[in-house]
């Protein structure tokens, strides 16, 4: 019961960051300080311009990836990079529809960038779990439980 919490949580959270991902991504003003769902703060300094202009991308997928990657269950990694890296490719590909937002070839790299750093970080919390037990196994129907062991020794 636990484990399937556990999965139905971070499959909705890996959910809900690639639709933060695309939202913030194909918002008309590309200044993040002015949307209502930010604290002011955080979103001035993620607007503060320099570096932080395009790190910002490689900062959500990170979170993003980190997410995707341990609601699939730490099932093949490559598999969870394709999809942040769909979602990224999607995420920039929406800005070219947009007149006042623009796709930008150092975002692709910030983002990809944070994808694996999101990996990392994913790999390394799935090797700190500690593997679930199931109460009840099913028996394997090829391989029959003998039974406890009998003393045929006369």
């Amino acid at each position: 019961m636990a484990a399937t919490l556990r999965k139905t949580l971070l499959q909705c959270a890996a959910s809900g960051a690639s639709a933060l991902v695309l939202a913030l991504s194909w918002v008309p003003d590309s200044h993040l300080a002015r949307l209502p769902l930010l604290p002011a703060r955080l979103g001035r300094w993620l607007d503060s311009g320099g570096v932080m202009a395009t790190a910002r991308t490689g900062l959500a997928m990170a979170v993003a990836a980190t997410l995707i990657h341990l609601a699939r269950g730490g099932r093949a990694p490559l598999g969870s990079a394709a999809l942040a890296l769909a979602l990224l490719a999607a995420a920039e590909a929406g800005q070219l529809l947009l007149p006042n937002r623009r796709a930008d070839p150092l975002d692709l790299l910030w983002g990809a960038g944070g994808v694996a750093l999101g990996l990392t970080v994913a790999l390394a919390l799935g090797a700190r779990q500690v593997p679930v037990r199931q109460d009840s196994a099913r028996p394997d129907p090829a391989h029959p439980d003998p039974g406890p062991p009998t003393d045929s020794a006369p």
